[in-house]
């Protein structure tokens, strides 16, 4: 159970760097696209869709992160991105209080090949897939703070560092 609570907890300190990440945009600079390329907002989408994925799976017993929501409206309206990133906590609360039940044998299931539509399943757990969503998250609020940076927004320097990263840079000062 503690290392549920810790992964958990962790996975608050990710959601939270998003959350103050969206929070602190205009509504413009969350839905418009950087150089044409890509937007902060179909990032957090992307980071929801996995949370979305994890808590389905845990119902059913096999998580596909593969089935996402693409041009969602949630990529444009920074106020339903808010709602939702708050939503996922509440649920990893409930989680931790034991109100919202795990499958007890869980699998992934994830497409692998870049030419043809070929995909595999794979015993899991639920601390290994909680873990891999923290890893994904941290990944891309980083990838969020490059665009925003890009743009010539002021982020600060530790939003979207991998907490190994972290733990590096607070020893080695």
């Amino acid at each position: 159970m503690k290392r549920l609570k810790t992964l958990i907890d962790a996975n608050f300190e990710a959601l939270d760097q998003a959350l103050a990440l969206v929070h602190s945009l205009s509504d413009a600079d969350y839905r418009d696209r950087v150089d044409g390329k890509s937007q902060p907002g179909a990032h957090v989408r992307h980071v929801l869709d996995h949370y979305h994925a994890l808590r389905e799976g845990c119902q059913v017993g096999t998580v596909d992160y593969d089935h996402r929501r693409r041009e969602a409206s949630v990529e444009t309206e920074r106020a339903q991105a808010l709602a939702e990133l708050q939503a996922v906590k509440a649920w990893l609360a409930s989680l931790e209080s034991g109100k919202d039940a795990m499958a007890d044998v869980l699998y992934v299931k994830s497409e692998v090949s870049l030419c043809s539509c070929t995909s595999v399943t794979i015993a899991t757990d639920f601390s290994r897939e909680l873990l891999y969503v923290l890893n994904h998250t941290v990944h891309h609020v980083a990838y969020i703070a490059l665009l925003l940076q890009h743009k010539g927004l002021v982020i600060d320097n530790t939003v979207g560092l991998a907490p190994a990263t972290a733990t590096h840079c607070r020893v080695a000062s």
